[in-house]
This record gives C-alpha cells, sequence and structure tokens, in this order.
C-alpha cells in the first residue's frame, strides 16, 4: 500500500512532465482537512489553477478522490483552459450574468462565439451579460457588455464598464 507521501510525490512527477506544480498542504482549513494545489505559473499565473480540498475521515471529498481529481485536471485541465498550438493556454472568456444588481458567474468560461450565443438567450429572459477576458496573469479585462447594464450591474460593475467602454469598441 502506498503512502500519502508516495502519492502526492508521484503526482508532482506526473505534474512536472505537464509543466505544472504541486503543493500538498496537510493541516486543517476551513475548506477542510488538506488540500492539493495545482500552480500553471508559466501559461497561467502565480497563485494556484485549481486547488482539490479534502477531509481525512471522508466526511465530504476523501483524499483518493482529491487525487484522482487532481490527475484528471492534469490531463484535461478544465473549461477556462483551451489546447492550442500543441498546449494548454488559458483561453476562455469569464461570463457574469446579472439582473436587478445580483450578478452570477455561473461558473461560465466560454468561448466569445458560444458567449454571443448564450447572452442572447439571457437577455430574452431580461439579464445583462459582462463578459470578461483573463490574462495569463490572471487579471481581468473587459472584453464585451450585453444588455442594459445601466440597469442591472451593481455600481462597481457600472463604473469598471464606463471606464473601459471605448477600449471595447
Amino acid at each position: 500500500m502506498k503512502t500519502i507521501d508516495n502519492q502526492i510525490n508521484e503526482l508532482k512527477q506526473v505534474a512536472k512532465a505537464h509543466g505544472l506544480e504541486i503543493r500538498f498542504r496537510n493541516h486543517k482549513t476551513d475548506q477542510g482537512d488538506f488540500c492539493i494545489f495545482i500552480y500553471d505559473r508559466q501559461n497561467f499565473r502565480q497563485s494556484y489553477a485549481v486547488g482539490y480540498d479534502g477531509d481525512w475521515k471522508g466526511k465530504s471529498v476523501s483524499f483518493d478522490k482529491c487525487l484522482k481529481s487532481a490527475y484528471n485536471w492534469i490531463e484535461h485541465r478544465d473549461k477556462r483552459f483551451i489546447f492550442r498550438d500543441g498546449r494548454w493556454q488559458y483561453g476562455h472568456f469569464h461570463f457574469i450574468v446579472w439582473k436587478d444588481g445580483d450578478g452570477s458567474d455561473r461558473e461560465h468560461y466560454l468561448t466569445i462565439g458560444d458567449a454571443d450565443k448564450a447572452a442572447a438567450e439571457y437577455m430574452k429572459q431580461g439579464y445583462c451579460v459582462v463578459c470578461y477576458d483573463q490574462e495569463p496573469t490572471g487579471k481581468s479585462r473587459l472584453a464585451k457588455v450585453y444588455g442594459d447594464y445601466e440597469r442591472h450591474t451593481n455600481d462597481y460593475v457600472r463604473n469598471q464598464i464606463k471606464k473601459q467602454q471605448p477600449a471595447m469598441a
């Protein structure tokens, strides 16, 4: 039977072969008893790209499930990334749906073409959609606004849109 340390070391080797880095934190936090952090400093940003929190007693997510999720992410990434030009790249837009001052990102990371289609559907339902492009540094840049942002977004987002609108045209 492999020890936790051996399993983490094997995960680190697989991650390294994919240009990634693993940090394992084995102490209790608000999210669980431990966390497997995956970093993609070359293509994404300096902070971690994804973390898998778990519970040693299996009350929520077990170590084995977190380990399996980490391996899966290394191989397939998530919807924020696309495989382009022979490597994984951060490449989708963060799509936030707004209505009457409440925003929800609904975990949408879409291509701009898909964002256009999805936004059209949300606008029919009376929503506003704000779409951001995130650079590899992790910083967001306003990419596109769909619908009546003046009515639906909060003050912070409204001000950001007004500041950046000339750059979006």
